[in-house]
């Protein structure tokens, strides 16, 4: 009984495995990208809805001193005052929500960060 070895076949070997560990860099490396900009993306978010938190907050306060005003006249109608007051908190809360859902992501992306760290 002869057995034969594909020699080529050996040959070609430390190549196959060389090709695939350049690929493995590669895809490490978009990994990190993509794991930056995410958490790049994440922080613009936080900074964005703060601003516009921010932005409520003071038409929300400017309205109840209107709408504080209002009231305070006798035989006035208020009713657009109270509507704008409820739109703007309304927004307040859907930007307060914003924040809210970009903190809870934070740590989700420093996990996948520092797992990437270790298995790099």
């Amino acid at each position: 009984m002869s057995s034969s070895v594909d020699v080529a076949g050996l040959v070609d070997r430390p190549m196959e495995l060389a090709r695939c560990a350049e690929e493995a860099r590669t895809a490490s490396g978009d990994a990190d990208s993509e794991i930056g900009t995410t958490q790049t993306w994440l922080v613009e978010r936080l900074t964005h809805w703060r601003l516009i938190v921010r932005h409520c907050q003071a038409q929300v306060a400017e309205l109840a001193s209107a709408l504080r005003r209002c009231q305070s006249t006798d035989g006035a109608c208020c009713d657009e005052t109270e509507r704008a007051l409820r739109e703007a908190q309304i927004q307040l809360r859907a930007a307060q929500e914003q924040i809210a859902r970009a903190r809870q992501w934070a740590p989700a992306i420093a996990e996948a960060a520092r797992v990437d760290d270790r298995e790099a």
